[in-house]
Formats: C-alpha cells, sequence, structure tokens
C-alpha cells in the first residue's frame, strides 16, 4: 500500500517541481532622462547572458524567457552615462522598471 501511494505521488511532485524550475518571466520597463524625457534606441543588456534589447521610439523595451532569478540589468548608450538596476524575478510575474 505505502509503495502504492509513493508511486501515486511521484508523477505529481514531478509536475510541480518542473513547473517552477521551467518558468520563465519578462522584464518590462523605460528609459528617460532626469526631465522624464523618454529615451529611444538605448541598449539593455542582462549581465551575464546573451539577452538584452533596444528601447523603442517610445523609450520602452521588453527581455522575456529570463528564468525565476537574481539579475542586473545594464543601460548602455554612448550619449548617456551607463546604468546598473538589480531585479528579482520571480515566478511567471513581470517586472516593470525605469532607468533615469
Amino acid at each position: 500500500m505505502n509503495k502504492i501511494l509513493q508511486l501515486a505521488i511521484l508523477p505529481f511532485s514531478i509536475i510541480i517541481l518542473s513547473g517552477s524550475i521551467f518558468s520563465q518571466s519578462t522584464i518590462l520597463g523605460t528609459v528617460q532622462s532626469k526631465d522624464a524625457e523618454r529615451l529611444a534606441w538605448i541598449d539593455i543588456v542582462v549581465e551575464g547572458m546573451n539577452k538584452g534589447a533596444t528601447t523603442n521610439a517610445a523609450g520602452e523595451f521588453t527581455i522575456s524567457g529570463l528564468p525565476t532569478g537574481n539579475y542586473n540589468l545594464i543601460s548602455r548608450s554612448s550619449d548617456f552615462q551607463n546604468d546598473t538596476i538589480a531585479v528579482v524575478l520571480k515566478d511567471n510575474n513581470p517586472v516593470n522598471v525605469t532607468f533615469i
């Protein structure tokens, strides 16, 4: 009986664990000047990964497909000083950030 119960619980445990192992999230954000002017064509890079985005004409960016965890986002531009923001991604919860 105990062995049957263990075998019945095993598939459910695998499904639950695989959901959190493979969960991914998205970082949404904007880049703006100190005067609140949205800045286009700024590169946003996830430190240590081959992931990133470039802001659109409205100063917005999206980086998706990131596993849960802690990340540093770096804004890079030849016209402005680089900036870094720490981000914590949790199970399928998008995070909004603003670079100023």
